[in-house]
């Protein structure tokens, strides 16, 4: 009978407090669904107002100074006294004297100025080395195929070499005169 009263009429203590914890409306996927729409947008909002200007930022002054080196290059007609550097590239030859099976691969660059004609008129040197490639390939190759298995032992072998090139391209071509020659790969195989 007592059990009865209390059921009918007020509510136990330990009703009230089960009620009281119990959050009225609330739906535990509301959070999860805030973060989950929150953070792409955060995402594209940041890309789009920061990244991605901060990038074009960068680019334009890559940019910039590229090509102010690009019009200081297009124009070497101004000055016959700047340096030029024209690349041949890589060459491959059979050593001489090893039948065949040994090779030398190189990779050359060669240095040098514009040239005046008696009638003042400049020859660009990049211009001319491009014009007489096919002449300049063939004088290389030449001697580079010379070299010997056993020349490659001598200490120097490619001062020599750089040396015979250097002296066969300003005897053979009429026009600026190669100042130095770069080998930047020189691999024997």
């Amino acid at each position: 009978m007592a059990d009865n009263e209390k059921k009918g009429g007020e509510p136990s203590i330990e009703e009230l407090t089960a009620e009281d914890t119990k959050p009225k409306g609330s739906n535990p996927f509301v959070p999860i669904l805030f973060i989950c729409l929150t953070i792409p947008l955060l995402s594209y909002v940041m890309f789009q107002f920061l990244f991605i200007p901060m990038m074009k930022k960068q680019v334009l002054a890559i940019n910039k100074v590229l090509n102010e080196d690009v019009a200081v290059l297009e124009d070497p007609k101004k000055s016959d006294g700047d340096l030029q550097i024209y690349t041949l590239g890589d060459l491959v030859s059979n050593l001489s004297g090893s039948r065949q099976n040994r090779y030398l691969k190189v990779s050359i660059s060669i240095e040098g100025k514009n040239a005046k004609t008696p009638d003042d008129t400049i020859i660009i040197f990049s211009e001319f080395m491009e014009n007489n490639r096919p002449k300049i390939l063939d004088l290389v190759g030449g001697i580079i195929s010379s070299i010997q298995l056993s020349d490659l032992d001598e200490p120097g072998i490619r001062n020599l070499t750089r040396k015979k090139i250097m002296d066969s391209l300003n005897t053979n071509l009429k026009g600026p005169k190669a100042s130095n020659l770069y080998f930047s790969e020189w691999v024997v195989q």
